[in-house]
């Protein structure tokens, strides 16, 4: 980066003489003068930078060591976030006398060589606080304190949300009854279970069976209890929803009911997929404990956007989940990101993890992580599994329906990634980094030997649902055309071909014709699979319900009318 400072010298008209041929008598003729304006001349100077543009500073009054130096405080590093220069760049300027004067020299070569450098700079810094803006802080943070008993995990409105992504999160245990005790004995799960066709539950005392006569004289006096279960549930609690029982779980058979339920951590990273968002909260709201949701002032590709989740929040769209939502903020652009895109990709997950999971108070070990993209949904029953019972092992995949610009291209097969795995898994054998869970490599890291060690069981991956039994919801540029066409200038750079680059290919006339066909960028029209907004797993319930509002992901709004 390169800095310097220039005089504009004849601003308002000339400051200095020129020279002109004349005849005699025409000293004042206008040809021979030129224009000036009362109280004009005088000069302005400006001072700049620029690697490839940069800051423009008007400098006021006279420009000395300490008024360079103090543009200088002002303008270079942010000029450096603005040309995102990330730590490899190198200040330059020219040997004018402000620049070279020990002072300034001083303040552009100020780096630490010890820690007690640090610390002379750290004080030095501190003491420049106004006492004022001390005031200011004490006064905001006790008014914030008598606004009343408050959870601590509760995002408050008003000035305290300036400091949303400051903010953490208190998990507390669930209270939620999810099981019912029967005079039988029975412990059976209240959603799975038929008690209203039950009276008082005698239904329950009936539908007991003797245990196997082998085991009869061991245990003469027990009883092996099964609960009524409603369509979708199995097991003998009626706890284990048809995506699990119809999973590849070696030890479905043998899960248990907790007393206490675990807490669950669902991380997301958010661009402009805000109706896939509301999707979310409503399908896992009372199941989730806590959403970790990471928005960043710059685009996948680098381009600055604004921070569109965050006002949304402050502006009330969120109210209904607001107290399970953690904001988590990524104000920079990686390092290397414009080279390579698939750092930002991973970066992404990577900062998300990290920043969301340190602002937690209260993480348990056997609490679940579970991180998807924006545009996959879990469905509830699979996640209230994990939350509920012991027995499953570890990383865990979710089989997903796969459709393409709205539910109604449902395509072939499931989208299965690994997306949940304990918090101790998390972090003895992931490194606290989620892109590692996605990754599948766990069997690589080096602390998963250990960890399986330590658990004293076998950890075989398995994955909710299968390729027939839909356990989520995976809907791939699933947004109106305008939403597709900032999706392809917004991406990032290292997934080829990258469509945003084709002019062609951003036409909104295009995108329609590629969602009413079910085409892709590269000219094929794939075949799909029937659909019918009738079947199961079609689309979440919360988007089924508003029909009207969502019309354009579950009907092709462009389709041709049938004769």
């Amino acid at each position: 980066m390169f800095c310097g400072a220039t005089k504009q010298n004849e601003l308002f008209g000339p400051v200095d003489h020129r020279y002109v041929w004349k005849r005699k008598n025409e000293a004042y003729a206008e040809k021979n003068n030129l224009p000036t304006v009362k109280h004009g001349g005088g000069l302005v100077m400006h001072w700049g930078c620029f690697a490839s543009s940069g800051n423009l500073q008007l400098v006021e009054g006279k420009m000395d060591s300490l008024k360079y130096q103090e543009i200088l405080g002002e303008n270079v590093m942010p000029s450096v976030r603005k040309l995102k220069l990330g730590h490899h760049w190198t200040f330059q300027q020219d040997n004018d006398p402000k620049h070279t004067s020990d002072s300034t020299k001083a303040v552009v070569a100020r780096k630490p060589k010890n820690i007690t450098d640090v610390e002379a700079i750290a004080h030095e810094e501190w003491a420049k606080i106004p006492q004022e803006r001390c005031q200011k802080l004490v006064s905001g943070y006790a008014s914030g304190l008598l606004q009343g008993n408050v959870d601590s995990n509760v995002i408050l409105p008003g000035p305290s949300d300036r400091k949303l992504h400051e903010r953490t999160f208190v998990l507390h245990d669930d209270p939620t009854p999810f099981f019912i005790h029967t005079k039988s004995g029975a412990v059976c799960f209240r959603e799975g279970t038929d008690v209203a066709a039950s009276a008082s539950h005698r239904r329950l005392l009936q539908h007991h069976r003797e245990i196997n006569p082998k085991d009869k004289a061991i245990n003469a006096d027990k009883m092996v209890v099964q609960c009524p279960c409603r369509q979708g549930w199995h097991g003998p609690h009626c706890g284990i929803p048809t995506s699990v029982y119809h999973s590849n779980l070696p030890s479905k058979s043998k899960v248990t009911p907790r007393k206490v339920p675990r807490r669950v951590i669902n991380a997301i990273n958010i661009n402009h997929e805000f109706d896939l968002l509301h999707a979310r909260f409503h399908e896992l709201g009372d199941v989730v404990d806590v959403f970790l949701v990471c928005e960043s002032n710059f685009t996948a590709y680098g381009d600055s956007r604004p921070l569109v989740f965050r006002k949304q929040i402050l502006n009330g769209m969120f109210d209904y989940i607001k107290h399970k939502i953690l904001y988590v903020f990524l104000d920079h652009f990686p390092d290397g990101g414009h080279s390579d895109g698939w750092i930002v990709d991973d970066y992404l997950r990577t900062y998300l993890t990290k920043n969301g999971m340190s602002r937690l108070e209260g993480l348990k070990e056997d609490d679940v992580f579970i991180i998807d993209d924006a545009d996959e949904i879990p469905a509830r029953d699979g996640i209230l599994f994990l939350k509920l019972y012991d027995g499953w092992t570890e990383p865990v995949g979710i089989h997903m329906r796969k459709s393409l610009y709205g539910f109604y291209w449902r395509q072939f097969g499931t989208l299965n990634v690994l997306s949940a795995c304990t918090a101790a898994m998390l972090f003895k054998v992931y490194n606290g980094d989620g892109i590692f869970l996605r990754r599948r490599s766990y069997y690589s890291m080096s602390g998963f030997r250990e960890y399986e060690n330590s658990t004293g069981r076998i950890l075989v991956p398995w994955a909710i649902g299968s390729p027939i039994h839909y356990a989520g919801w995976h809907c791939s540029w699933c947004f109106k055309p305008e939403g597709i066409y900032y999706k392809l200038i917004s991406a990032q750079n290292g997934d080829f071909p990258r469509w945003g680059d084709y002019s062609e290919k951003r036409k909104i006339s295009y995108i329609k014709e590629l969602i009413q066909t079910g085409g892709w960028f590269d000219g094929s029209i794939p075949d799909y699979p029937p659909s019918d907004p009738k079947e199961h797993m079609f689309a979440p319930k919360y988007l089924l319900d508003n029909n009207k509002k969502y019309r354009y992901l579950l009907e092709n709004p462009y389709a041709k009318e049938k004769h």
